[in-house]
């Protein structure tokens, strides 16, 4: 049998990573896709089938004009943010048990909340509420559907990602 992603619990752990340098970036409320700086053509998107418990896996895929592949940000006190997916508005990004990203049911938990922190011009790390560790292409991996997960953060391409705006606010 299959371990299905499980989204992080409500409290955060005892001792947290210690995240990526500066403070909040604010981001304009709407929806957007959301590119990897590996190599600027594939977008952070979520699978369309998912768990009995309606996670689905975020992966890495090609460009495209599904919702899946597109984000609505909504700000959320300190300076964080819910990525909610556009194919099923009542799911969110988070941070999984196994350290995976995945789209969860909205809770806003701390998993679900997510921190802009500039990673250079027009680039940015998300940084997760619940441990400080970062959005991360798994092993800088470029093909579809490659993983998606939360790692310390260390400053390397996998883990800066570049906004495109292609609505209205949320």
């Amino acid at each position: 049998m299959k371990d299905e992603a499980i989204p992080r619990d409500a409290t955060g752990p005892e001792k947290t990573a210690k995240g990526a340098p500066g403070g909040a970036v604010e981001i304009e409320e709407g929806i957007y896709k959301i590119y990897t700086n590996l190599n600027n053509t594939s977008v952070v998107d979520m699978a369309v089938s998912g768990s009995d418990q309606r996670v689905h896996r975020i992966k890495l895929y090609h460009d495209n004009s599904s919702l899946e592949s597109t984000w609505g940000l909504l700000r959320r006190p300190g300076g964080y943010y819910l990525l909610i997916n556009q194919r099923e508005k009542d799911l969110a990004a988070g941070e999984m048990k196994d350290d995976s990203v995945g789209a969860s049911p909205i809770t806003e938990r701390p998993a679900q909340l997510w921190m802009f922190k500039s990673a250079g011009p027009d680039l940015y790390y998300l940084e997760n509420k619940y441990d400080g560790k970062v959005m991360d292409v798994a092993g800088s991996h470029t093909e579809d559907n490659s993983s998606i997960i939360n790692y310390r953060h260390v400053g390397s391409k996998n883990q800066k990602f570049k906004l495109l705006k292609i609505d209205g606010p949320k």
